[in-house]
């Protein structure tokens, strides 16, 4: 039975935050999707609905919308410490808190603290196929220095591939990933396997 989920953007350019100008803006970075599933704690699901709201919201309220989400999350952690969509959710909020993040060494604890977050939301759920393709998006991402991996990114989001073929952000996500491993061959036949589904 396919799942209905929740579109939120979780990560788009969150280590730009890190070295503005050092890391080029990929491309592909509009078509970066993560979602949830319905259900869960009520603060986890406000704050993944604050993530998805924030690029249509007026500029001067976005950080305290962030920082509300971040709260949320942080609620639900603290009332439902196992449940993965809580740990999802400050994973996006911490994503969407380091686009606003103009404090470097601040960025790399937040960095830090959300692979934690989705880390454990994969421990707690191995087959939360938006995590695995968020985690892997998250390592293809970062430079190496701050734990970035290709290898592990591509394992990540072809798992979530096995798990749910219909969920395109996968597909996107693993052909941007070959694409930036110069892997255009086999980027473009993701591609067409994806238009052809």
């Amino acid at each position: 039975m396919k799942i209905k989920r929740l579109a939120a953007t979780c990560f788009p350019l969150f280590f730009l935050a890190l070295s503005p100008g050092v890391f080029p803006s990929p491309a592909h970075a509009e078509n970066i999707f993560y979602s949830a599933t319905p259900g869960g704690p009520p603060d986890a699901i406000r704050a993944i609905r604050i993530c998805e709201s924030i690029d249509s919201t007026p500029p001067e309220e976005r950080a305290s919308r962030i920082e509300s989400a971040v709260a949320a999350a942080e609620k639900a952690i603290a009332r439902f410490p196992e449940d993965p969509r809580s740990q999802f959710a400050l994973f996006c909020s911490l994503g969407r808190k380091l686009e606003t993040s103009k404090n470097h060494l601040r960025s790399v604890f937040l960095v830090h603290r959300a692979h934690r977050a989705v880390q454990k939301a994969l421990a707690l759920q191995p087959t939360y196929v938006d995590a695995l393709v968020a985690h892997g998006a998250m390592l293809g991402q970062l430079p190496w220095m701050l734990g970035g991996d290709n290898d592990r990114a591509e394992s990540l989001i072809r798992r979530a591939i096995s798990l749910d073929p219909a969920f395109i952000p996968a597909h996107r996500e693993l052909a941007n990933l070959l694409r930036a491993q110069g892997r255009s061959d086999e980027a473009h036949m993701v591609d067409v396997a994806q238009a052809t589904d």
